[in-house]
């Protein structure tokens, strides 16, 4: 019963991300986030 809530809410998590089309956008937040920190070190 818990498997099937974790998987149905993983897929509402995914349908709302693709229906936002917000995905792109946060990978690049994250990979802009990461250049500055590696450069630090």
């Amino acid at each position: 019963m818990i498997l099937f809530v974790f998987t149905s809410t993983l897929a509402l998590i995914k349908w709302f991300v693709l229906l936002k089309s917000d995905l792109p956008k946060v990978e690049m937040k994250e990979k802009s986030n990461e250049i500055p920190i590696k450069m630090k070190k």
